[in-house]
């Protein structure tokens, strides 16, 4: 009985432990739309005022009136 239930909680850790396949991202052809995302505002009134938006208002990248918009991701993990 020992022997099936270790079987059982082996099995089932290294169940939980595999990884699961990720959705594959898309990538944004050139000259494509940006997709229609936002982000939330900083805190700072200085930021708030340099992209233009009220405090509690979102970012939404597709809506800057720009040719070329870029946006650096960084990951800690």
């Amino acid at each position: 009985m020992k022997i099936i239930a270790g079987g059982l909680g082996l099995l089932l850790i290294l169940t939980l432990a595999w990884p699961a396949p990720a959705a594959p991202a898309r990538e944004v052809a050139p000259g494509e739309a940006y997709p229609n995302v936002t982000f939330s505002a900083p805190s700072s009134p200085a930021h708030l005022k340099y992209l233009g938006l009220k405090p509690g208002q979102e970012l939404n990248p597709a809506k800057i009136p720009a040719q070329a918009v870029v946006i650096e991701v960084f990951s800690m993990y």
